[in-house]
Parts: structure tokens; sequence; C-alpha cells
């Protein structure tokens, strides 16, 4: 195990904020929407004793940058090989939750001989249907972060909606993840690209 070691690595598009702590074989954490690196401190600290750990923080959100464009799945993709090459890791295991599951799904199929293995944690997957009021919540997170700003939307919207009602139940949890999405600048919503 060990301390988390934190740089910025810079590329033409984006800055993203990459920590790592521990030595073995590669284990690289991808968080979901609206959190950042946070998110893995549990797994970080009892994983480092024997893999190196890596966790960053996605464009858009916690000390990464938020680029006025460049959200889509392919962009984060590239983030994810951008992140390995920065710290010299040929192949690695993805541990993804949510919106990383499906990036680290993306980037495995995309870049299968850098991906040893696969660890999806309740993961959006591409070309599945959404039910319509998962639709909806997002929608409606959307038109309020345009309408009263991202932080009101997340506290009026997102964290009050069905993905957290099983967190709600651990108040120093639902601290936790208010606080990273404190930290959520939202760039990503507005990109018209999407």
């Amino acid at each position: 195990g060990g301390a988390l070691n934190t740089r910025l690595a810079s590329f033409p598009d984006v800055d993203l904020a990459i920590a790592e702590a521990g030595e073995g074989p590669p284990l690289l954490f991808v968080h979901g929407y609206c959190c950042d690196q946070d998110l893995w401190h549990e797994q970080v600290t009892v994983f480092s004793r024997s893999f190196r750990c890596v966790v960053y923080d996605l464009r858009g959100h916690g000390g990464s940058s938020s680029p006025p464009t460049g959200y889509g799945i392919q962009n984060h993709v590239e983030d994810v090989i951008r992140v390995m090459d920065t710290l010299g890791i040929r192949q690695a295991h993805l541990v993804g939750l949510s919106m990383g599951g499906g990036i680290a799904l993306s980037a495995a199929l995309n870049h299968p001989d850098r991906v040893e293995s696969l660890a999806l944690v309740s993961s959006t997957v591409g070309g599945l249907p959404w039910e319509e009021s998962m639709w909806g919540y997002f929608r409606d997170f959307e038109a309020t972060a345009r309408d009263i700003g991202v932080q009101q939307a997340v506290d009026r919207v997102w964290m009050a909606g069905p993905l957290f009602s099983g967190v709600r139940r651990y108040p120093a949890l639902m601290k936790r993840l208010r606080a990273m999405a404190e930290r959520f600048t939202g760039a990503n919503i507005f990109d018209k690209a999407r």
C-alpha cells in the first residue's frame, strides 16, 4: 500500500488528474458520472497491497480540466489509453463503475491488447435501451442544469433521483458523493456533440 502519488498530465485538449499507489500488476479504476477518483478510496487502500492501483478524474470531473467539447465515449477511451501511456503501463486490469464501466468496456473492445481483464460494476452498456424513466431523469437533470446551474441541479435532481435511492441510507457516503459532485464542472452536459 502507501500514499497516493498524484500528477496532472497535460495533453493538447485536456489535463487529467492521475494518482497511483502500490506495486504489482496494474489495476486501473474508472469512476462514474458526477464522481471523481475519491470514489475508489477504499478499494485502493485494500488493493494497493498487491497491485499498482491507478485512479484518475475523467475530463470535466474532479481535478481534470473541462474542455468545451470532447465528451464522447471515444474521447474517454482515448483518455484511458493516455493515462496508461503516461504511466508506462502496457496492459492493465480495468475496473469501471456506471459510465466508467461503459468506458472500460469500450476501451477493451477498441484496444484488446491493452486490457488484461474487466470488472464492470452497475455499468452503462452502449446499444441497450434504457427505461423511459431513466431518460426522463437525465433530461430533467440537463434541463434543470441549463435553467439554474449545474450545482443546483445536482442537489435538486441528480442526488435526489433514483440512482441514489439505495445510498441515501448511508449519510456519510452521501456526503462524500455530494463532495465529489461539487467538484463536477458539468461541461459535458452542454456539449453540442452529444
